[in-house]
């Protein structure tokens, strides 16, 4: 909004009572709208990093801001993986009214329900917001799988056909050598069972001290974990919100990759 066509585009949407939805960069690593700047100051960053606004025309500005003000309750969250990239552009056009052919139904989760009862080691550090996510996750997979059970206890965990590891801070500093010895299982059957589920650097913009910290000292303690690790697609967590929250779709995109990954 620092551009000025680009300001003049949004004028001239607004005059001509089109729909307004905005798409919303919140990843630091590539110049994110700052919400914070803008709810302070109505202000935004230029292209040279500076805080701006436009003082030419404070009339089209006011207007420029009732508009984003009202619209950013409906924003969505730009997302880069494949997956939530499909369920974004979906949740898109369902917000912006426009007709996609029906979702198919999700066949891993079939595959999953067609097998025989079945169990889950989970792992994760109960002392912050990793219980939280395990119980959000477990309750999604509990509804929909009814054949699955899930496990705490060590001494089962070799038997179980998946692994589910949260990882937020401090997860290693409790499990770390019972993460391994699965891990070491897996190399000798040949199979990876793991599903990683890391809780970002920022959850809906805010930063988070329970993140994980990929390439840090925690993963790096131990070279087959940190090896492991690097070597999944580790799923950022994305938590279960109201229907009135602008994020209310990413919980179901995210639980929809998580049994595709469980399938396998």
């Amino acid at each position: 909004m620092s551009r000025w066509f680009c300001r003049q585009e949004l004028v001239e949407a607004i005059k001509s009572g089109r729909q307004i939805q905005i798409v919303l960069e919140e990843e630091p690593r590539f110049r994110a709208f700052d919400l914070k700047l803008w709810a302070d100051s109505k202000m935004v960053y230029d292209i040279a990093g500076k805080a701006y606004r436009d003082e030419s025309s404070p009339t089209e500005w006011s207007t420029i801001v009732e508009t984003i003000d009202a619209c950013l309750v409906e924003a969505v969250t730009y997302r880069r993986r494949a997956y939530e990239q499909d369920g974004m552009m979906r949740e898109l056009s369902a917000r912006c009214r426009w007709h996609l052919p029906g979702e198919k139904k999700n066949r891993a989760l079939e595959t999953l329900n067609s097998l025989p009862e079945f169990t889950i080691f989970a792992v994760f550090n109960a002392n912050n917001s990793g219980k939280v996510i395990f119980e959000e996750i477990s309750q999604a997979i509990l509804s929909a799988c009814p054949n699955v059970q899930f496990t705490t206890d060590p001494k089962h965990s070799v038997l179980a056909r998946n692994v589910l590891l949260i990882l937020t801070k401090g997860v290693f500093d409790l499990h770390e050598d019972t993460v391994l010895r699965n891990m070491l299982h897996d190399r000798e059957i040949n199979k990876s069972r793991f599903l990683y589920i890391y809780k970002p650097r920022l959850s809906e913009g805010v930063g988070d001290p329970d993140a994980w910290e990929f390439g840090g000292g925690e993963q790096r303690r131990n070279k087959e974990i940190g090896d492991s690790i690097d070597g999944h697609e580790a799923l950022p967590y994305r938590r279960k919100v109201s229907e009135n929250s602008r994020y209310r779709h990413e919980f179901s995109i995210m639980m929809n990759q998580v049994y595709t990954i469980l399938e396998l």
